[in-house]
């Protein structure tokens, strides 16, 4: 049955026992098996067929003034009939929020068929020589898919 909950795939074992012939054994005569059981036992897996959604990994390089950007893609394994969200939330690493990057906190909505969305964060550029750094992007709250994949890094690599 159809249904709005994401769940796992589900298993159900089926058990067979005293298996009997027509209502009267007169009618089937003393002798005739009516029924031969071999195997008494079977299993039945339900394959949810709710999207993954995940977070994939990003680069940027830093530069040396200004703002640049580093976007995140966020992407369901196959298109949903309905809607998918979550929130996305950046958390500091070796780059810290304010200083190397602008924090972000946002909802992500997947219409019926999409597949792919992108949240975007501001990068700070300076000319301190900082050596590579990193911050995650992390999805919570995840509302009609299962989550394959909750966090990625965005690495800043340093240009100075």
């Amino acid at each position: 049955m159809q249904d709005r909950k994401s769940e796992k795939n589900e298993t159900v074992v089926l058990s067979l026992s005293n298996v009997g012939g027509p209502a009267s054994a007169a009618a089937a005569g003393p002798t005739t098996p009516t029924a031969v059981l071999v195997r008494t036992q079977g299993t039945a897996t339900i394959l949810d067929d709710d999207p993954k959604i995940r977070i994939v990994n990003a680069r940027v390089v830093e530069g040396d003034a200004g703002v640049r950007k580093v976007t995140f893609r966020i992407t369901l394994t196959h298109a949903s009939p309905r809607p998918v969200t979550a929130r996305f939330a950046t958390a500091d690493d070796s780059a810290r929020a304010g200083s190397d990057y602008v924090a972000r906190r946002s909802s992500v909505r997947f219409r019926p068929g999409q597949r792919t969305q992108t949240v975007t964060v501001r990068i700070k550029s300076d000319r301190t020589h900082e050596g590579t750094e990193r911050f995650f992007g992390k999805l919570s709250r995840v509302r009609g898919a299962l989550v394959a994949d909750r966090k990625a890094t965005a690495t800043i690599v340093d240009n100075d």
